[in-house]
Parts: C-alpha cells; sequence; structure tokens
C-alpha cells in the first residue's frame, strides 16, 4: 500500500493534486471519510481492508489535521 499525504495551507493545490490522483482510480475503488466523525476502529478497519475485486483502492482522508480518532 502506497501512503500519499497532501498538506499545506495551499488550498487550492491540495485539491488539484487530490483530482489528480483520484482520476487515476475507479471511483468504484474510492473511500472517502471525514476524521472528524471517524471513530479509531473504524479507521483502522478502512486502513486493513482489501478492495472487493483484490486490486488497488484509494482511502481519502478529508480534516485529519486535529482529529480525535477516539476508541469506540
Amino acid at each position: 500500500m502506497k501512503l500519499i499525504i497532501i498538506y499545506g495551507s495551499n488550498v487550492v493545490f491540495s485539491l488539484n493534486k487530490l483530482k489528480q490522483i483520484t482520476s487515476l482510480f475507479d471511483p468504484m475503488t474510492i473511500t472517502r471519510l471525514n476524521a472528524k466523525e471517524l471513530d479509531k476502529g473504524s479507521f483502522l478497519n478502512q486502513l486493513s481492508g482489501v478492495g472487493l475485486f483484490g486490486g488497488e483502492r484509494l482511502l481519502v482522508v478529508d480534516n485529519f489535521e486535529g482529529a480525535n480518532l477516539p476508541e469506540k
């Protein structure tokens, strides 16, 4: 699994880079999560999950900065 972190105050650049990356994936293989609404267990399950057909998948986590990810 590759890890790509897009971070910084240049929102336009970040969104353009994210569009560039997501364009390389089938939309059915992209999972998008909001870290502010996510607990640690769900996050870890998504990280360790395998795609339906075993191919590459993309996990996008928005609002990760400052996320608490409490145990639930």
